[in-house]
């Protein structure tokens, strides 16, 4: 066998030499993330704040706009109502 490699126990396989540091995927623990996922969250969820403002900034031009117009027609029909009168 080569130096650095060793023998499983319980398969008998042999495996290549792990680098130093190195923690399987499984044993990591839940606490321990890495930057970029962290990053990547940050990211996620600015642009669904984002997204929430710009809708409720156009729902609430749209709702302007909206009553303004009514206003709008209200006086038009007062004003019109009062010039069929004195005619």
């Amino acid at each position: 066998m080569r130096r650095g490699y060793h023998k499983s126990k319980s398969s008998g396989r042999i495996s290549p030499p792990r680098a130093a540091g190195f923690i399987p995927r499984g044993a990591r623990s839940v606490t321990q993330h890495r930057p970029a996922t962290v990053l990547v969250m940050v990211v996620a969820i600015l642009v669904m704040l984002f997204v929430i403002g710009v809708t409720f900034l156009s729902t609430v031009t749209f709702e302007s706009q909206a009553i303004d117009g009514a206003k709008r027609a209200q006086k038009q029909t007062g004003v019109i109502k009062a010039l069929s009168r004195e005619v």
